[in-house]
């Protein structure tokens, strides 16, 4: 049995994995686990009222569980798959310790195509905070996975991250003036966001 075969049939048991993205390593369960993500919270000593962004597929999917505007639904074209979540209204019935301010969930298509391959087989989203402890550096490298951290999941993936900046992070709101705030700035700059949205449709 390969990496990605064991990753799925724990995951689809509600185990924990590590696991390789384009960014870091992240550390998560599928959304559809809801006691899997309170240990998951435990782990990670994250607040519960602390959102937390899942991976999907596809926009398709992606839209089974977000109300996308337009704007999202634009910069998701252009950026999907790559580093760049969007928090979007959150439209299913999903654990509340994941959603943010008016129910948000931070969404994204991931660069990495074990972890699309991998999306495609749980056919369920994948929650992805770093997999660090809270206040600690976000691995790159299996050598800075924390080894406590280790102990107290069910799977670690043994393959690398392509080790890209951590994702850009965008909020959407119905204000003219201002109808999308960078959260945080990764690969995709602030720059290559407005040029995508000054082209028309």
């Amino acid at each position: 049995m390969d990496s990605l075969e064991r990753a799925v049939e724990v995951l689809k048991a509600g185990g924990i994995v590590i696991y390789p993205t384009e960014t870091v390593y992240a550390v998560g369960c599928l959304i559809s686990f809801p006691k899997s993500i309170e240990k998951l919270y435990k782990i990670k000593q994250r607040d519960q009222n602390q959102p937390t962004s899942a991976l999907v597929p596809s926009l398709q999917v992606a839209q089974e569980y977000v109300s996308f505007n337009r704007t999202a639904r634009k910069l998701a074209k252009a950026f999907w798959p790559g580093p760049l979540t969007l928090c979007l209204p959150c439209t299913k019935d999903v654990p509340e310790m994941i959603l943010g301010p008016q129910r948000s969930l931070g969404m994204r298509v991931p660069g990495s195509k074990w972890v699309l391959e991998l999306l495609q087989m749980v056919k369920v989203p994948i929650l992805a905070p770093s997999a660090n402890f809270k206040d600690k550096l976000s691995p790159t490298k299996p050598t800075e996975i924390d080894k406590n951290l280790v102990k107290l999941v069910d799977y670690v993936v043994e393959l690398v991250p392509e080790g890209q900046k951590p994702s850009t992070i965008m909020t959407f709101n119905n204000n003219t003036k201002e109808p999308y705030q960078v959260i945080r700035e990764g690969n995709i700059k602030k720059e290559m966001i407005a040029e995508v949205l000054e082209k028309g449709d």
